[in-house]
């Protein structure tokens, strides 16, 4: 089983937006001890891999891609590394966004968001 967990980027980060997605997952690396590389693009991703999204489809929106981790505490830690946080791209400041089912799910009334973080 793993949990898949979405990091958008929210802002203009232009045509190198897989440089400054790869960057942000050298930071969560660094500082969260998570595992977490970039895929080959050869097969399907494995646990333990992003995929940069547009690299995928040439239609999916800019500065977005896809973590696999392999449990729930993962999808936290990488929640708590980058949700809110903002970046310098550029002459741009832009947010960062961190969804999976499994924070979107316990934002619905009565399912103990605040209990998981």
């Amino acid at each position: 089983m793993h949990y898949n967990a979405d990091v958008t980027v929210q802002g203009e980060v232009g045509k190198e937006d897989g440089q400054v997605l790869a960057i942000l997952m050298q930071h969560v690396t660094s500082n969260t001890g998570l595992s977490i590389q970039e895929t080959d693009y050869s097969r399907a991703p494995r646990v333990g891999e992003y995929v940069h999204l547009a690299s995928l489809d040439s239609t999916a929106q800019p500065g977005k891609l896809r973590v696999l981790l392999s449990s729930a505490e993962d999808v936290r830690r990488l929640y708590n590394a980058l949700h809110g946080q903002t970046v310098q791209v550029g002459h741009d400041r832009v947010g960062i966004v961190v969804g999976s089912d499994l924070i979107d799910g316990r934002q619905v009334p009565g399912n103990e968001l605040r209990s998981w973080m």
